[in-house]
């Protein structure tokens, strides 16, 4: 994950999540489904649902889909700029197989500096739901 862009004064918070197929065949009617943005690391927000465009990704390819989260304010965007205040996203990841059975992943990155646009993962990672 990154943010796409520069954290501003306040506004909505853009983050690209590169969505990677390490198998062997296309995952089909792949989506964010759910988020949550969260400040302390123990503490994992309920999804909220969220819908990002319904993309196809080949084996052995990624593609970017740009995701919008929670508004900032103004105190919060400033705390974030500084390293004082870091980020903790999580996403749901939804696709099918090319047999139509449905997947589920959560993911969970962190925005530890104010220096962006990187997020890192976080010491729990994803993990799949199936």
């Amino acid at each position: 994950m990154t943010l796409d862009k520069d954290i501003g004064n306040a506004g909505p918070l853009e983050i690209a999540v590169g969505l990677f197929n390490t198998g062997h065949t296309p995952a089909l009617d792949v989506a964010i489904t759910g988020s949550g943005l969260s400040s302390d690391p123990k503490t994992v927000p309920s999804l909220l649902p969220q819908e990002s465009p319904r993309i196809v990704v080949a084996p052995g390819s990624d593609r970017d889909v740009i995701y919008m989260n929670a508004p900032l304010t103004a105190a919060q965007a400033d705390a974030i700029k500084s390293g004082s205040f870091p980020i903790y996203v999580h996403i749901l990841i939804e696709y099918s197989d090319i047999f139509r059975k449905r997947h589920r992943s959560e993911f969970c990155g962190y925005y530890p500096t104010p220096k962006p646009p990187y997020f890192f993962n976080c010491p729990a990672g994803g993990f799949a739901m199936d």
